[in-house]
């Protein structure tokens, strides 16, 4: 009868074990979440979630350049675009997110806007049209609108 005690208690000391290491391994990956989407140390939030916004690459103009002149050179880098409705803060934040601000349209219809509008609240879509820079969760949510 002792021996049936001790595997019983045998197995619970393991299972108390196991569960608390997974318990503490929960805890710390949530403590760490919670952290970076308060804190966003090193623009976390951005990458994470530009990996999940980039558009395939079309191959134009891939590590080229045009000059003033239409010299095609090396380094798309140094190509910049006036995007009419962005400005230049803005246009970096959705470059270093990997959206293509070429591919955006000119123009907003009233039904995009809409939906801008249910997908960031009234509110934010004001502060980004008054050039506010939207951040990383912004495109995230917003993305299905483009």
């Amino acid at each position: 009868m002792e021996e049936e005690k001790e595997k019983g208690g045998a197995f619970k000391m393991v299972l108390t074990i196991v569960l608390t290491f997974v318990f503490t391994t929960l805890l710390i990956l949530g403590g760490g979440a919670w952290y970076v989407y308060k804190n966003n140390p090193f623009n976390i939030q951005a990458c994470v979630i530009s990996s999940f916004l980039k558009t395939p690459d079309t191959g134009t103009l891939k590590d080229k350049t045009i000059d003033a002149v239409g010299t095609v050179g090396d380094k798309i880098d140094q190509v910049k675009y006036d995007h009419p409705l962005l400005n230049d803060t803005q246009e970096t934040m959705l470059k270093s997110a990997g959206i293509d601000v070429e591919t955006l349209p000119a123009t907003i219809s009233p039904e995009t806007e809409n939906c801008f509008i249910e997908a960031l609240g009234k509110e934010n879509v004001e502060e980004i049209k008054a050039g506010a820079t939207p951040g990383a969760l912004d495109l995230f949510k917003a993305k299905s609108c483009l």
